[in-house]
């Protein structure tokens, strides 16, 4: 199965946190193909954007 870019909304310039998890039952699937299919959950948090003081 081929890889897939992750693609983030505009107001998002950049990933702060990014977990990837699984639990037993992807684990067990995962024995039973083999390795071919190993389902994962993905999930990320964007950083807040730094807005730059302005000048008086």
């Amino acid at each position: 199965m081929p890889q897939r870019d992750l693609k983030t909304t505009p107001d998002c310039p950049s990933i702060c946190v990014f977990e990837v998890k699984t639990n037993m039952g992807y684990i067990l699937l995962s024995t039973i193909s083999l390795g071919m299919a190993v389902p994962t959950r993905v999930k990320y948090q964007c950083c807040p954007i730094d807005v730059e003081p302005a000048e008086i």
